[in-house]
């Protein structure tokens, strides 16, 4: 889901669509971008593209962890 109070717009694009969002809940945007897998990518801010990352790793970490 997104943050409460998020406001979105879609613009279709060659490779798939660019959501443009506006909220000030980053690590909730960074938690459902990461829901979104593999093919997602964070344009800007770099905090949020950061957020993400740090996210994504964490979970890789716990991941290998647990084998």
């Amino acid at each position: 889901n997104l943050p409460q109070g998020a406001r979105a717009s879609v613009t279709d694009v060659d490779h798939g669509q660019v959501i443009t969002l506006r909220t000030s809940a980053l690590e909730v945007l960074a938690r459902f971008v990461v829901g979104l897998g593999k093919d997602a990518r964070v344009l800007n801010p770099p905090e949020l593209r950061d957020a993400v990352a740090d996210l994504a790793r964490g979970a890789l970490e716990t991941s290998t962890d647990a084998s």
